[in-house]
């Protein structure tokens, strides 16, 4: 059941500061259009919802708590979304975005997503792996996140690995797929949430080389090893 009431927060360093309040109102919300203001005040409470889903764990967050960051009526979050569940998957599209990959073979694609998993990218609103590992675990927000995972990673790399190589099946396309992205959010989990040293700190082209080395392994389909002819002996 969607729950709409207000939560306590997990602690005092997780208070989220409204942004744009003015004795209680949006003043940005109070002009234009019907359309106009339709817009802004999906805007801004999806800004609103990307910070709380950022800084607490999907069950932690209710529309009540993202209606007032985003100076708005929880009517009016309900209307614009319909459900708790549609206003998070809006956030995880706004806030993972998508790759704009250019490779066509999977050798290239290795290269790229290396390079692209090392591009430090600025997070106004919040960060998305903060997103990720709070909320992946839970029964209503993992779906969302995993339906994301498959749009927008799982099957682009699978595309590219279809059409290049030897064939192969669709269960070895899930299996080698679902590798690089194991491969990929552990990468960036680890050195982006964890920190842990030996990747937050290292040199970020050497990385890239590593990187792309271990994702050579599941993208690059070589041609099937064509068998000797069998050498038959004479008859005696």
């Amino acid at each position: 059941m969607l729950d709409l009431g207000q939560r306590p927060l997990c602690s005092a360093s997780l208070v989220l500061r409204p942004r744009g309040i003015l004795g209680g109102r949006n003043p940005m919300l109070e002009h234009g259009t019907t359309a106009k203001r339709s817009d802004l005040a999906r805007e801004a409470a999806l800004a609103a919802a990307v910070r709380r889903f950022s800084q607490q764990s999907y069950d932690q967050v209710g529309l009540r708590q993202v209606a007032a960051d985003a100076s708005l009526d929880v009517a009016r979050v309900h209307r614009l979304f319909g459900s708790k569940e549609a206003l998070f998957a809006a956030c995880v599209r706004r806030a993972f975005g998508g790759w704009n990959w250019t490779s066509t073979d999977g050798r290239s694609l290795a290269q790229e997503i290396a390079q692209d998993l090392l591009v430090e990218r600025e997070a106004p609103e919040g960060d998305p792996l903060q997103m990720l590992v709070r909320s992946v675990s839970d029964p209503h927000a993992g779906p969302i996140l995993r339906a994301w995972c498959e749009e927008s990673f799982l099957e682009p790399v699978a595309r590219i690995l279809r059409s290049g190589g030897r064939p192969v099946s669709e269960a070895e396309v899930a299996e080698r797929v679902a590798l690089v992205a194991a491969c990929c959010f552990g990468i960036a989990v680890m050195r982006k949430v964890m920190a842990v040293p030996a990747l937050a700190k290292a040199d970020a082209s050497a990385l890239s080389r590593r990187i792309e080395h271990l994702l050579s392994c599941p993208l690059v389909i070589e041609e099937a090893p064509h068998s000797s002819p069998e050498i038959l002996e004479p008859a005696s």
